[in-house]
């Protein structure tokens, strides 16, 4: 089924409302500008070219991905700013003031993923609240950067899921992420909802509740890679994770080793106002997230 587009309600507060409520999830056409996304692109694949990521198959024969090439390029790419900035973009942050009613801070850890041909790292079923949430006014972006047909990989959601509230969850270990086919990070989706995705297009975003179940799909296009960032927000009122504000260190923590804001920020103009925004509000910050886990 394909998701809805939810751009023709984008100004009007309570229907917006209502269909997160419904739904779990507000998908926007042609929200960003599609010259900044265009950008952010050529410069992320200007960082694949430099990892040799089209002369040499970043995938194994057994489906895993190189993981020291890997962490390299994504070392090098998480410095962009544009990474950073685009997720934050002023389009972005006004759906979420109007959606919560009052001020949206976006957390720091922006998410880069890019995903190549044959790889059987994909994302299973999961809900975002187990690593980021304290409540459920926290939400997540999605955006392809650049044209992002279904069979790229774009993401899958299942409207609704969110009413269920924490469910079924298990620790998952890197092996049963990484070498399963069909693992999921849950043992049995919850029933009664179906799935939903689309063609995504260059500029488009998909805005989810942090307990709306989503999953990643595979890469079925030979010689393309698909690139998204994906990226949390949330009332300023509202308890934070310590977490939200440091680095994203990459699936099992593998990436950004012994690196730091000041690193990242190496290259960015001196007064770049995205430079520790965070240091100038006033946030309240939770001490753990309060989920029980199957297997714990």
């Amino acid at each position: 089924m394909p998701l809805i587009d939810s751009s023709p309600i984008r100004q009007d507060t309570e229907a917006l409302r209502q269909r997160a409520d419904q739904d779990g999830y507000l998908l926007f056409r042609g929200l960003l500008p599609a010259n900044d996304v265009i950008d952010t692109r050529e410069q992320v694949l200007d960082c694949c070219e430099r990892h040799r990521f089209f002369s040499s198959p970043i995938v194994h024969d057994d489906g895993t991905m190189d993981l020291d090439r890997l962490r390299a390029y994504y070392e090098e790419a998480y410095r962009l700013r544009s990474v950073h900035a685009l997720p934050k973009h002023a389009a972005i942050v006004d759906v979420y003031t109007r959606l919560f009613g009052r001020k949206a801070v976006p957390h720091a850890r922006t998410v880069l993923r890019t995903m190549p041909y044959g790889t059987r790292q994909v994302w299973p079923v999961h809900q975002d609240y187990l690593n980021v949430g304290t409540h459920n006014e926290v939400w997540n972006s999605w955006m392809p950067v650049g044209d992002c047909p279904s069979d790229l990989g774009a993401i899958w959601m299942l409207p609704g899921s969110h009413r269920l509230g924490v469910r079924g969850n298990h620790l998952l270990d890197e092996k049963e992420l990484f070498f399963e086919a069909t693992g999921d990070l849950f043992n049995h989706p919850p029933a009664g909802f179906h799935w939903q995705t689309d063609d995504l297009n260059t500029g488009d975003v998909i805005m989810f509740n942090s307990l709306t179940f989503h999953r990643g799909g595979p890469n079925q296009r030979p010689d393309e890679f698909r690139i998204s960032i994906d990226n949390c927000i949330q009332p300023i009122d509202t308890d934070f994770i310590a977490g939200a504000f440091e680095l994203h260190t990459g699936d099992f923590g593998k990436f950004n080793q012994g690196v730091g804001w000041d690193q990242i920020y190496e290259e960015w103009p001196e007064a770049d106002p995205l430079k520790y925004y965070w240091q100038q509000l006033d946030l309240n910050f939770a001490d753990s997230i309060a989920v029980e886990f199957e297997n714990a």
